[in-house]
C-alpha cells in the first residue's frame, strides 16, 4: 500500500495503491486501520508510529528481528497495559506462519 496524490507514482511492488492525499500527515493511521495484521522490519520513527497504532488498535503484530530499528528494540509488550504481545520471528515465513495462529 503507498499514499500520495497521484495514482500511478507506486514502483512494481505495490500492489494496492491508495490515493489518499495524506502525505506525512496520518497515512500510517490509513495504512494500520485498513490491515488485519502487521509484520514489521527494522523500521525507524515512522515504523515506531505505526507499531503504537496497532497496539492500541489490538492488531496481530509480529516483529521480524535481526534487521535493526525499532523491530529489534521492542520488547513483547509497547507499555505497562500490556493490551496486545508483539510476536518475534526471524523469516518471513515464520511471521506469517505465527500470524495464522494468532488469527485463528
Amino acid at each position: 500500500v503507498v499514499s500520495g496524490n497521484l495514482r500511478g507514482t507506486s514502483n512494481e511492488f505495490i500492489d494496492v495503491e491508495v490515493v489518499s492525499g495524506m502525505i506525512n500527515c496520518g497515512e500510517e493511521n490509513l495504512i494500520i486501520s485498513m490491515s488485519d495484521a502487521i509484520i514489521a522490519v527494522g523500521g525507524g520513527a515512522g515504523t515506531l508510529q505505526e507499531l503504537a497504532l496497532a497496539y492500541r488498535n489490538n492488531k496481530p503484530l509480529v516483529l521480524i528481528r535481526g534487521f535493526g530499528g525499532w523491530s529489534d528494540k521492542v520488547s513483547q509488550f509497547l507499555d505497562e497495559r500490556k493490551t496486545r504481545k508483539f510476536e518475534t520471528a526471524t523469516t518471513a515465513q515464520e511471521a506469517f506462519k505465527k500470524l495464522q495462529v494468532i488469527m485463528l
